[in-house]
């Protein structure tokens, strides 16, 4: 990691990625990782973290393909790298599986269902893994698998591992210490690794304190033993409106998003459970029935339940910008990390529990900058309110305790950092502070980015609902 080596890494880099450049913040890490160096990035959604992994095993296969460049490296390459990225979703997984394998490198996803669809073809994906994988995607509930174990005793694979990649890492500390307790195994990998293994986590969404302090344990940084990448995750070009819900979301009625069936946008609605999906989505075909535009398909339900098949339409459908008035009721498993720039608008059907559910899903919204008017809309009760009122006011210490104690598999209770954000006047520096976002992150100087005025914290105009009331 010094100017000589990126400017090695970028030239080797350009002629294989599938855009202009590599990003400064990209290079950083990945000449950090070349050294040896394990990296915790944190940058806004839609910045490219899952470049971090495809073009470290690009970068890597370019020094086997000459020779000569051998001598600048501080430890060998072997032969036919391979490394394992641990994915949140079955629908990421195999979103990036698709997008690393149109960039020339094999990838292979492997969980409950595509070990299924699999077996039913007569192959086995674990075996199929052990060679010839450059990128290895695998769901947290694999990492106790007797397939995974196995193929961690196999020397052929064990040769060629050289980096674990852990995909929106914050969840170790959320969903890790909730219903996804497989979250916890992701800790665990690396001691079962060969040393020379290098690591790098994602995420954009990072809390400051006692949560980032969990995070790294989980994930087996030590102080002192890694390199941060710290940018902010403010995106100043989405509007972030909290609006109070005046109906419950008990029932079979919910005029406070009759509105949606009419807008012509492409809208992502997150609702907390699959019971109050159901009701929404027959709410809304009832609402759309009597509408100009009555095609039923325009209303997708999507749940880690949902057939396969039906949820890759529903992500298609989601994926082209040029497609609008697609209205998407999803639970969490649409939370983190897919891209689907259609998407205009996030919808929260009562408030997240805490800012990081409430960054990433609203991260969903106009991915690539193509509407220039994307929003997150956040509907909250009247009792979440009083229970943000209370949490600000509660001890720390009393705090906790309570969190602990009403923490069930059904819902999460609310978290001090959603309890501030309700609270917030301006909920852009709100966020800012419990992220700790720089007020201006450093200048990219890429090929892509050179020219561009760097991003504020804070736009001169903010246009969060506190600020500019609608």
């Amino acid at each position: 990691d010094n100017p000589t080596g990126r400017a090695l890494a970028r030239r080797l880099l350009k002629p294989r990625i599938p855009y202009t450049d590599v990003h400064d913040y990209q290079l950083e890490a990945l000449c950090k990782m070349m050294d040896g160096i394990d990296v915790l990035a944190t940058i806004k959604t839609g910045a490219g973290k899952s470049a971090y992994f495809y073009m470290f095993i690009m970068l890597l296969h370019a020094f086997l393909e000459d020779q000569s460049l051998q001598e600048v490296l501080k430890r060998p390459v072997p032969q036919n790298p391979c490394m394992v990225v641990i994915y949140p979703t079955n629908g990421l997984e195999v979103e990036q599986e698709a997008t690393f394998r149109s960039y020339g490198l094999r990838a292979l996803a492997i969980n409950q269902d595509t070990l299924q669809d699999a077996r039913s073809r007569g192959e086995d994906l674990w075996n199929a893994s052990s060679n010839g994988v450059s990128l290895l995607l695998l769901g947290p509930e694999q990492l106790t698998s007797k397939g995974f174990e196995k193929l961690l005793q196999t020397k052929q694979f064990k040769d060629r591992v050289v980096g674990l990649g852990i995909d929106e890492v914050h969840l170790l500390d959320t969903w890790g210490s909730g219903f996804r307790i497989a979250f916890k195994q992701i800790g665990h990998v690396r001691a079962r690794l060969p040393t020379r293994v290098v690591e790098i986590c994602v995420t954009a969404t990072a809390v400051q304190g006692d949560p980032l302090d969990r995070i790294c344990r989980f994930a087996g940084l030590k102080a002192g033993q890694y390199h941060r990448i710290h940018r902010s995750n403010a995106r100043s070009e989405l509007r972030l409106l909290f609006r109070p819900l005046k109906h419950g979301l008990g029932g079979w009625e919910f005029p406070d998003l009759h509105w949606v069936v009419e807008e012509g946008r492409n809208i992502l609605i997150f609702v907390q459970t699959i019971a109050i999906q159901f009701r929404l989505v027959a709410y809304l075909f009832r609402q759309l029935s009597g509408s100009r535009n009555a095609n039923l398909e325009r209303i997708r339900m999507y749940n880690s339940m949902g057939y396969s098949e039906y949820n890759k339409k529903t992500r298609d459908l989601l994926r082209n910008p040029e497609h609008q008035g697609v209205i998407c009721v999803a639970t969490s498993c649409l939370l983190v990390g897919i891209s689907l720039p259609g998407i205009r608008d996030v919808i929260f059907a009562g408030n997240p529990s805490n800012a990081d559910d409430l960054m990433q899903g609203g991260g969903r919204a106009d991915r690539l900058g193509l509407f220039g008017d994307g929003r997150i809309i956040v509907y909250y009760s009247e009792k979440a309110m009083k229970q943000a009122r209370d949490l600000v006011d509660t001890p720390i210490s009393t705090r906790r305790t309570l969190k602990s104690k009403s923490h069930t598999h059904q819902a999460d209770p609310l978290d001090i950092t959603m309890a501030r954000l309700l609270l917030a006047d301006c909920k852009t520096a709100e966020q800012n502070s419990i992220y700790d976002n720089p007020s201006e992150d450093a200048p990219c100087l890429c090929g892509s980015c050179v020219g561009q005025t760097p991003s504020s914290q804070t736009p001169p105009i903010c246009a969060c609902s506190g600020c500019t009331p609608e």
